[in-house]
């Protein structure tokens, strides 16, 4: 629960327009389940969706330095909007500001 509640914490207006973390409920949810809105999923261009994973995936880690670490197709839905929705925040990364120079 720490992970996914930092995770969507460091969520930006700015960058992360395509990136979001579905409402959580987490008074019906039990210790090693959570309960999400329901998400409904499209399907988008393979060369459009690869971009916007790969700079999401870049912001989280060099901007924020906390990022998501499991991205498999099972753990990423796409919804109506086109925005990324990830799921699964059992595994989550972390690097400090001297690792994320570039």
């Amino acid at each position: 629960m720490p992970n996914l509640r930092l995770f969507k914490a460091t969520l930006s207006d700015v960058g992360d327009f395509c990136l979001i973390v579905e409402s959580i409920f987490f008074e019906r949810s039990e210790f090693s389940f959570f309960k999400f809105s329901t998400i409904s999923s499209t399907v988008l261009p393979l060369k459009i969706l690869s971009q916007n994973l790969i700079q999401h995936f870049l912001r989280q880690a060099v901007r924020d330095g906390f990022f998501h670490g499991d991205m498999h197709q099972g753990n990423l839905f796409v919804n109506n909007n086109g925005e990324i929705i990830p799921v699964d925040f059992g595994i989550m990364g972390r690097l400090d500001k001297n690792n994320r120079k570039y």
